[in-house]
């Protein structure tokens, strides 16, 4: 069964929830989200594991690795490049508050 609808439709949903959040000025720092991606086995080993060996997808990270997928390459490692560049700019952020791995920049 071809689930390539589905699977769109969740992604913008997704999408869809984290627009909503940067537009009406919400926090994505340290929010749990219901709403979890639906990633594949690639995209899941990239998550953060917790000492149950169970995997973190309910921190911004998951909807990153989205974006990744929906966006052309050249935009994703832009955006990449302005993550990184703002981890410089505020060096006391921690990104695991976003779900994000400590070697996320070479994984991607």
């Amino acid at each position: 069964m071809n689930r390539g609808p589905e699977i769109l439709g969740q992604y913008m949903h997704s999408m869809t929830i984290i627009r909503n959040l940067c537009a009406h000025g919400s926090r994505i720092y340290n929010r749990l989200f219901e709403q979890k991606p639906s990633l594949n086995k690639k995209e899941q080993a990239l998550l953060i594991r917790r000492e149950d060996g169970t995997m973190d997808n309910a921190h911004f990270f998951g909807f990153f690795l989205i974006m990744r997928r929906l966006l052309p390459a050249e935009n994703f490692v832009e955006m990449k490049e302005a993550i990184i560049a703002l981890m410089g700019k505020y060096p006391f952020v921690r990104m695991d508050y976003y779900g994000f791995r400590d070697d996320w920049k070479e994984k991607l």
